[in-house]
């Protein structure tokens, strides 16, 4: 009963237009003086509580290295190395945007981040060789998303945190779902180009000499990722730490090798790393509350007895969930939905046989597909500050992409060894 009446009051303050960490709290805050579970004094205890975990300490770092990422030019030499190694295929540049973003999506951790950074380079220079406003502005969209599947990822991250899941694992269970992403957008645009257009022809490339050295220049930015995975993987530091190491490598990179890292584009990357992780570590406070009362009330509990209960078969029980993900995703950010819904839907699956890191990324990538459809999708707001377009016309341009996303989802959902192989091998 609290449990829904929390909900209910949440979802309430978001259609009057509250915040959604304050509409978390406020939620909280009324069913708890409502039916006096707690003295309104502790409420604090519960919202820092949940904030002296360990593994939270990956998620500021995580965003600077992005924000590093971007501020020392490290962003644009691993999109010059992509188009002098991929420029020779049919729709060169759309291939090689797909790839640039897969190769930042190892780095990076987040999604917005992406788009936010190569996003505008990879438009303006899609829109010069002639290709489609609309077309550039929904591939670019759709290619952030790797930055939250491909490890590292915040939300995969903050998933383990809030599912009581090992870290590690959930990190290296993104990496083949997130390679699958990036080939299934590289087949739609080579279906796409077989019936031609503007901007589909193969790119106009210099001599093999002058692209080997662009390559060359970008090989410390091109390494980063191999060296995370693998340093995570010969256990050398923990998924936490890695984000830490990965900030620091992109600070050597932009300041040593690149030169381009100065104090003034430091200090404006600390202080947006400083701004975005501050509004994460509310949302996480707040949804402490929101987790305590779910916990009191055993929602978790009567959601795993309802799911067993339900006279379905498993795939349909799967569709059912990824429905009821999708349609949160059109209203919850990604961060914020997990916490709330990772306490009650991993114990209900659970009881089904459904492993928490499978589902992980099944909740991962449909809240994801949230940020990419309206009303609340956040990388169209970002898409249409980079390009110009409406929100509508980005939702519009975004919309093709849904395809070869969607057939992914499925995927994912029901062929589990592909999220669960590369855990099991490395964490046996």
């Amino acid at each position: 009963m609290y449990s829904a009446a929390v909900i209910a009051v949440f979802c309430a303050l978001l259609v009057l237009g509250f915040p959604v960490a304050a509409s978390m709290l406020m939620a909280s805050f009324a069913v708890l003086w409502w039916a006096d579970l707690v003295p309104l004094t502790v409420v604090p205890t519960y919202l820092v509580g949940g904030l002296g975990g360990f593994e939270l300490v990956a998620v500021p770092f995580f965003i600077l290295a992005a924000e590093l990422m971007n501020s020392g030019g490290i962003t644009r030499r691993m999109f010059a190395a992509a188009l002098m190694l991929f420029g020779r295929m049919p729709a060169a540049l759309a291939q090689v945007t797909v790839v640039s973003q897969t190769v930042l999506a190892g780095i990076s951790g987040s999604a917005v981040s992406d788009l936010a950074g190569l996003g505008r380079m990879q438009i303006r220079v899609m829109r010069e060789a002639g290709y489609d406003l609309r077309f550039a502005t929904g591939l670019v969209a759709s290619c952030c998303l790797m930055g939250s599947m491909i490890p590292p990822s915040i939300t995969l991250v903050i998933y383990a945190i809030a599912a009581e899941a090992s870290v590690g694992k959930m990190l290296l269970a993104g990496l083949v779902p997130g390679l699958l992403l990036a080939a299934a957008l590289m087949t739609y645009v080579w279906l796409l180009a077989r019936r031609g257009g503007p901007g589909f022809a193969r790119a106009d490339l210099p001599g093999w000499r002058a692209r080997l050295r662009v390559v060359a220049g970008a090989l410390p930015a091109l390494l980063s990722p191999v060296i995370l995975l693998m340093g995570i993987a010969a256990g050398l530091f923990t998924p936490t730490e890695a984000a830490i190491v990965a900030s620091l490598y992109c600070l050597a990179v932009a300041t040593f090798f690149y030169r381009e890292m100065t104090l003034a584009k430091l200090w404006r990357a600390l202080r947006r790393t400083v701004l975005s992780t501050a509004v994460v570590m509310f949302l996480i406070a707040a949804s402490n509350v929101v987790s305590w009362i779910i916990t009191y009330d055993q929602g978790a509990m009567h959601a795993a007895q309802w799911f067993t209960a339900l006279d379905q078969p498993l795939w349909l029980k799967l569709l059912l969930v990824n429905i009821f993900l999708l349609l949160v995703g059109i209203f919850l950010e990604p961060v914020p939905a997990l916490l709330i819904l990772v306490p009650i839907l991993v114990p209900a699956l659970a009881s089904i046989g459904i492993d928490p890191v499978h589902f992980g990324i099944i909740m991962n990538f449909n809240l994801l597909l949230g940020i990419l459809t309206p009303p609340v999708g956040i990388a169209l707001f970002v898409a249409a500050n980079i390009t110009g377009m409406s929100v509508v016309q980005v939702s519009r341009a975004v919309a093709p992409f849904f395809l070869p996303l969607l057939a992914v989802l499925l995927l994912y959902t029901y062929v589990p060894w592909l999220s669960l192989a590369l855990p099991r091998l490395v964490f046996p």
